[in-house]
């Protein structure tokens, strides 16, 4: 049996989990006195197709609805289920910070929707239309992005029809942090204006699987002046076309973290990576091709710490000279790699003498 109302007995009840539920339950918070809830997750009801407007109290601070496939926006009247004009004394009094939201491809108001939250600093959205031009903002209301001026933090998963994201987007000046996944194969390479983003220091691209360039335009990378993290996982069906054509990569001269999951069959390291001397951190995963890591690796003159994982085949380390001209070297992990860590053995490996000298190496999970 399930719950069909939220317990009155929790006036000030913080944080609150709906998962696989019904929507019943969500509607008891629309007419509860909840207004303490910072918190509220909604997972997995298939049956939710709105929530009320005001179930965003003024004390709620994240809000996640994910799973919900027939969900399609707030409702500015809740017994009518009629969107009507909005409540502005209400809609100042919202302070959202974080919402995560997965939405079926009617929610056509969700740029309107979002000019309620003014104060919205992470923003997560999945599941979208199949309509390029439906995606995210409609087409009468493009402009609507500008009311999002403090959103640091901007995640959009499983756009697979959509070939760039809204060059509207370029206009979140205050944006730091962007993660593309799942975008399909329609995405090639990166929008030209990304590089508008000028406050932007971390870029996530994951499970893009027809990204050939990072950008067409190689020295647009240059424009990347701020970018300090980068992490690329499971992009291009084709990785040697893919290699071949990220030569802007050795522009970002300010990156300071590198995350790449390579591919089963690839042999080598991309080359580019050498110029990036600026390195603090490097993490290579997932390069099962790969026998040795190559001697430019010395070139990383600023790198503290040095993560390989699931790299299979992998039996070499670079030279012990290249080794100890890591001078900033004082953290190395090696996890998943089986013949890296026999020949790394304590004293009597074959590698050990390329590594006892760093201060903290490690062969497992720790954290």
């Amino acid at each position: 049996m399930k719950l069909a109302m939220i317990p009155i007995a929790f006036p000030v009840l913080q944080r609150l989990k709906v998962k696989h539920s019904n929507a019943l339950i969500l509607k008891s918070i629309g007419n509860n006195s909840l207004t303490f809830l910072e918190s509220l997750s909604i997972n997995g009801i298939v049956e939710l197709e709105s929530l009320p407007l005001h179930i965003l109290q003024p004390k709620l601070k994240f809000l996640k609805i994910w799973g919900c496939r027939r969900f399609h926006g707030f409702l500015r009247n809740e017994e009518t289920g009629i969107s009507v004009a909005p409540n502005h004394s209400f809609e100042k009094s919202i302070s959202l910070w974080e919402l995560k939201v997965q939405c079926s491809k009617e929610w056509m108001s969700l740029s309107e929707d979002l000019l309620c939250i003014k104060e919205l600093k992470k923003l997560k959205i999945g599941w979208f239309s199949e309509e390029p031009y439906l995606f995210l903002f409609s087409i009468e209301q493009r402009d609507s992005i500008s009311s999002l001026k403090r959103l640091g933090i901007l995640e959009i998963d499983g756009c697979s029809n959509v070939k760039y994201p809204p060059q509207q987007l370029q206009h979140l000046s205050m944006l730091t942090h962007l993660v593309l996944s799942n975008m399909g194969t329609e995405m090639e390479a990166l929008p030209e204006w990304l590089v508008n983003l000028s406050s932007l220091q971390s870029l996530v691209i994951m499970n893009c699987r027809g990204l050939v360039y990072l950008l067409r335009q190689e020295e647009g990378m240059r424009r990347f002046t701020g970018l300090r993290y980068l992490k690329i996982v499971r992009i291009s069906e084709e990785p040697d076309v893919f290699l071949s054509e990220a030569q802007g990569i050795q522009h970002l001269s300010s990156l300071t973290e590198l995350e790449i999951h390579g591919w089963p069959n690839l042999e080598s390291l991309p080359r580019q990576l050498q110029h990036l001397t600026n390195l603090s951190e490097l993490r290579i995963e997932n390069f099962d091709g790969l026998e040795s890591l190559p001697e430019w690796l010395g070139n990383l003159s600023s790198l503290y710490i040095l993560w390989i994982s699931s790299c299979k085949n992998l039996m070499h380390l670079p030279s012990k000279k290249t080794m100890l001209s890591l001078t900033t070297l004082e953290r190395l992990y090696i996890f998943d790699c089986p013949l890296l860590e026999e020949r790394c053995t304590f004293k009597t490996g074959e590698e050990w003498e390329k590594i006892s000298h760093i201060e903290n190496v490690s062969f497992r999970w720790e954290f």
